[in-house]
């Protein structure tokens, strides 16, 4: 767990051909920061280009999926009218290239913001 990474993280895990992908900040109701975007867009490459996963699955560590974007930790980009991830083959929103694998999004607790997005 995010213990020793205030900023959380984005746990990954091969379980078979299925890719776990865990917003791993429970403490925050696991409040999506810069580094957890970042995490994030590259866990859906390793989906989208590992031949051996045929699925993906999303999920929130803790009680809760998420409370969306942590706004304090993402301020900096906002002021900038930038994005906190890098726009690479894949967008966590699905919104320029899709994953072309199924991606499930195990939804509990609190959902706002981005988590209703990423659903």
């Amino acid at each position: 767990m995010s213990e020793n990474h205030p900023e959380g993280t984005i746990t990954t895990e091969i379980r078979g051909h299925t890719f776990l992908m865990g917003l791993d900040r429970p403490k925050k109701y696991n409040g999506i920061t810069p580094k957890m975007f970042q995490e994030l867009t590259e866990a859906y490459l390793e989906l989208k280009n590992n031949d051996d996963l045929r699925v993906g699955v999303l999920f929130g560590h803790g009680d809760h999926f998420t409370a969306g974007i942590d706004l304090p930790m993402n301020r900096e980009y906002m002021k900038q009218g930038k994005r906190a991830y890098v726009n690479t083959e894949v967008d966590i929103y699905g919104q320029k290239i899709k994953l072309t694998k199924p991606l499930i999004t195990a939804v509990q607790g609190y959902t706002y913001t981005a988590g209703i997005e990423m659903a």
